[in-house]
């Protein structure tokens, strides 16, 4: 008996369905649930959301159903790999949510040093250590932290964010371990996601401030794991350095310690590779796009706050609404239109998925603007224009072909002004535009498995809770259009 099938005979025991009500209201054989029940047969998506209906089950009782039958189809680990990549998509909404009240304290109230070293033992002391040396570099005039740290430390994660929130100049150097990329088992990518969900806050707000270096399980820097005090944090004014267990650090305010640390530091981040790259100007993020325009690509996947527009602009189109004061314009022209041509090409030879909000749909139809584009950087589009692209659209959607999709917010959170680009087999771009006008900030993940695991979740997401049905995008495209 599959999982899917102990649970659906749970429910109906549970509940006390007539297994022949339900047969006939489903449409289902009741032979063909008895086998799904007690024999193991997978039933295709179909007839599961047809027994579901049938059965009238509750909201928790539908989650569970379907958490069972996709355990039961895919396994555990990958089931758990896609949740891991929802819960990122939603970290990536919280990255914009701190509250604005949060404020550093004087720099007065904090405790002064009385010693050039200073060792602390428990994991709360050693946290409030850590809390006093991160707000003591806030007040810094060259604000930096460097460090080698835990993954699942979230005290210092989220604490340093919060001094992140406080100073914008604040600079940040960090390595990581991943485990190899290559045939790597899943439960290892999912400890490598684990990594980004720690991340994915500082890269959402960095603005070129935020540098990450990662290094595989197999690389010799993995023996600095077998030292007494393997992690470490370096500032401006001090290092730090702590044991396996967080439970023992040392606290140095004497510059030879930390340069020889922050040496250690840049030795290591040679032998590493950049976890991320930003692109803070239209002209890079496009030569950065252009420079992949010959790397080979299983397929394409995104999602974000609007609608991917990019198969069906030409240059004759980009020419007419990029912006006419935008620096060196022609060039923009030609590479833009090389990029996106390119793109149009590698989704029509792989699987090609763009999912998109509602609220992101409603700007485009109602402004004629793209989020991540001001109107800075692309004029609006016409009326006629809007309507072009809403009808080619709705073609697409019904012949899947590329796939389009509006998500569904409340089970699945994007934020605004925001659109992330998967390029299977190769690499992925987090494209957030500013609120303020001005031109996008681009974010660059390379990491195989992180790229491949985004790319997975995005293509099966259809079918699932978290995007709505091609009949419900249908609906809602030709309700747009008649708005026009």
């Amino acid at each position: 008996m599959s999982f899917f099938g102990e649970t659906l005979k749970s429910h109906i025991e549970n509940n006390d369905v007539n297994i022949y009500k339900l047969a006939r209201k489903s449409g289902i054989e009741r032979t063909a649930i008895h086998k799904i029940m007690s024999a193991g047969r997978m039933p295709d998506v179909e007839y599961v959301q047809k027994l579901i209906n049938a059965m009238q089950a509750s909201p928790y009782e539908r989650d569970e159903l379907w958490a069972a039958y996709n355990i039961s189809k895919d396994g555990e680990l990958l089931y758990n790999q896609r949740l891991k990549v929802k819960s990122l998509i939603d970290r990536m909404n919280a990255a914009f949510e701190i509250p604005d009240f949060v404020s550093a304290p004087p720099l007065d109230v904090l405790p002064q040093s009385k010693a050039a070293v200073q060792v602390t033992h428990g994991g709360l002391a050693v946290n409030n250590m850590l809390d006093d040396v991160l707000t003591r570099e806030v007040y810094a005039d060259n604000p930096q932290v460097y460090f080698f740290m835990p993954y699942d430390y979230e005290f210092f994660f989220d604490n340093l964010f919060i001094k992140y929130h406080w100073n914008n100049e604040f600079k940040i150097k960090c390595l990581f371990e991943f485990s190899k990329s290559g045939n790597i088992h899943l439960k290892q990518r999912n400890e490598n996601l684990d990594v980004i969900g720690m991340l994915l806050p500082f890269i959402m707000r960095s603005h070129g401030n935020f540098d990450a270096y990662y290094f595989y399980s197999s690389s010799p820097l993995r023996d600095r794991s077998v030292l007494p005090m393997p992690y470490y944090l370096l500032t401006s004014q001090c290092a730090v350095t702590m044991n396996a267990e967080m439970q023992t650090a040392i606290l140095y305010y004497d510059s030879a310690v930390t340069e020889c640390y922050k040496q250690i530091f840049n030795n290591a981040k040679t032998k590493a590779n950049p976890l991320v790259s930003n692109i803070t100007s239209m002209l890079e993020t496009v030569n950065y796009y252009g420079s992949k325009t010959g790397v080979t690509c299983n397929g394409i996947s995104g999602f974000g706050s609007h609608p991917c527009i990019t198969h069906f602009l030409d240059k004759d189109m980009i020419n007419a609404h990029l912006s006419a004061e935008l620096p060196n314009r022609d060039m923009l022209v030609d590479m833009t239109t090389a990029v996106y041509q390119h793109m149009h090409e590698t989704s029509n030879n792989g699987i090609s998925t763009s999912y998109f909000t509602i609220e992101g749909l409603n700007i485009f139809v109602e402004r004629g603007l793209i989020e991540t584009l001001s109107d800075r950087i692309f004029l609006p589009f016409t009326i006629d224009e809007r309507k072009n692209i809403l009808k080619r659209m709705i073609i697409a959607v019904e012949t899947d072909s590329p796939i389009y999709r509006l998500i569904n917010t409340s089970k699945m959170k994007t934020p605004k002004c925001f659109y992330v680009d998967v390029f299977s087999g190769s690499h992925m771009n987090i494209v957030v535009g500013e609120r303020t006008g001005g031109e996008v900030n681009t974010v660059n993940i390379s990491e195989e498995s992180i790229v491949e695991s985004f790319h997975d979740f995005l293509i099966n997401a259809m079918g699932t809770d978290v995007v709505y049905s091609k009949e419900d995008t249908l609906h809602t495209l030709h309700n747009s259009l008649n708005k026009l």
